[in-house]
């Protein structure tokens, strides 16, 4: 099996913040390459959060290449290759962001993902996070470097074509019934927009958890919630940043992944007796069976617990 396994990390939230990435050539079922690059990103921004995760800070990519200018050397490593990663989704945005950022052609690409590979081949695990698995496998490896983490996902992918008897990925995804992805089929992510949002508020996508662990039984764990209205106990950007920490998002607009509507307490029509757009938005949808909560500030509150971002059980890590 010929492949090339890659990871990056992230300074920031945004996609196009590549920072590291790690790439492991693999020929033949054995590990032939590897390669480490530190990346300068074009908006030098590292959020603590980012930092805590890989350590990665200003001081040690200010005097790297940015990726455009190390894509010419990259480039040849893996073109012709399927792609590797684990939560492949994230490394191919990743990817195909920073290409957009210097207007660089993304090359087709075909990839698979060790994620669904490892759910497939040992469903028996608790979780199936890189390190669990490699764990599970006994593969030694210092996660969140992306070099090491692209080791660790190359021998996965390595010993599930052995479990299976796969000469080849695509061999293991026909008898896993996985489908794989191509790099020229992702979509760009909607961006944080530079303009268009009220100063007042914050924009949702520039909030990031500042902490590593979620309470999965958390109401507000995986939960799409919105606000309307100030709060009187705290700003929007706090509250927002309460519910992130649940492990749950924000958004500045209703739809139907819509679960939460949080009133603040000057909501507009509670003021002029009429009311707001989102409010008779989510009224609308609740007629129409969709299952959306409603909550004033107080019953917000309550919920989101002491902490507001997790207890000592049911913890799930980042």
């Amino acid at each position: 099996m010929n492949f090339a396994a890659i990871d990056f990390e992230t300074a920031n939230c945004s996609l196009g913040s590549a920072c590291a990435l790690g790439i492991v050539i693999v020929e033949l079922g054995e590990i032939v390459h590897k390669e480490f690059r530190l990346v300068r990103p074009k908006d030098l921004y590292f959020s603590s959060f980012n930092t805590r995760i890989h350590g990665i800070t200003e001081k040690d990519v200010i005097h790297e290449p940015e990726f455009n200018e190390i894509w010419p050397q990259i480039l040849p490593l893996i073109k012709g290759r399927n792609l590797v990663a684990h939560n492949a989704s994230f490394d191919m945005n990743v990817l195909r962001e920073v290409l957009l950022q210097y207007e660089l052609p993304c090359p087709d690409f075909p990839y698979s993902c060790t994620l669904q590979i490892s759910r497939r081949t040992w469903p028996e695990l608790r979780s199936h996070r890189l390190n669990v698995v490699a764990e599970y496998l006994g593969i030694s490896f210092k996660h969140h470097d992306a070099l090491e983490d692209a080791l660790a996902c190359a021998s996965i992918a390595i010993k599930a074509c052995q479990v299976h008897r796969a000469h080849t990925l695509e061999e293991l995804a026909e008898t896993l019934d996985i489908n794989m992805g191509t790099t020229a089929c992702i979509r760009r992510p909607r961006q944080s927009y530079a303009y268009g949002y009220s100063s007042k508020y914050p924009n949702p996508k520039d909030i990031c958890p500042d902490v590593s662990e979620f309470d999965t039984k958390h109401p507000f764990y995986g939960a799409v919630c919105v606000f309307t209205g100030n709060l009187k106990t705290m700003s929007r950007r706090e509250a927002m940043q309460k519910v992130v920490n649940c492990g749950g998002c924000c958004s500045n607009s209703v739809s139907k992944r819509t679960r939460f509507l949080i009133m603040g307490e000057t909501d507009y029509y509670r003021v002029k007796g009429e009311k707001s757009a989102k409010y008779r938005k989510v009224e609308q949808m609740i007629s129409e069976g969709l299952n959306i909560v409603i909550l004033d500030e107080e019953k917000f509150i309550e919920m989101l617990g002491p902490a507001g971002a997790k207890t000592n059980n049911n913890i799930a890590s980042r």
